[in-house]
């Protein structure tokens, strides 16, 4: 038993004569997505710049916060007493995930402030970033000068 010799064609719109793709059809497809993989590429060196910069910034803050923890953790009065400005500044090199090393520069001032007893502590860190410019972050806080060992008698005073 032998079949027709029919070809096997694919279902097409009434009046549509077109079978498949055009050359010029795939040629526009190729340069549009030739060009959306060249702006890919160029948005990449940027996109690392700004994940390494969130990166330093997040260490950077780290650094001033675990400074301002030290000052904070004082329990008596001369240790309170012995907060003052930092006379040369901190270097210190961290290093991150990846493997690379970033070099900071943490410093600080403390102004004594009369009333009420407090002092205002200011913190600075910087560091030079890919591009060779200097990046900063700086914290500020107040630390009042009551002994924990003594502040729950404030509140039985009254």
């Amino acid at each position: 038993m032998k079949l027709p010799d029919e070809r096997l064609e694919a279902p097409r719109l009434k009046g549509s004569r077109q079978q498949g793709f055009f050359l010029i059809e795939v040629q526009v497809a190729a340069v549009v997505l030739a060009l959306g993989i060249a702006l890919l590429a160029q948005l990449h060196p940027d996109i690392l710049f700004t994940s390494s910069q969130s990166r330093a910034r997040t260490d950077a803050i780290a650094l001033a916060e675990t400074k301002l923890e030290q000052f904070r953790g004082y329990m008596y009065r001369s240790e309170y007493n012995g907060i003052s400005s930092s006379l040369s500044a901190d270097f210190i090199t961290a290093v991150t995930g990846d493997g690379r090393s970033a070099n900071y520069r943490r410093s600080w001032t403390v102004v004594p402030q009369v009333a009420p007893d407090n002092k205002l502590v200011n913190i600075r860190v910087e560091w030079t970033d890919s591009r060779n410019e200097v990046q900063a972050v700086e914290l500020s806080t107040r630390i009042y000068g009551v002994e924990p060992a003594k502040s729950g008698k404030h509140f039985l005073k009254s």
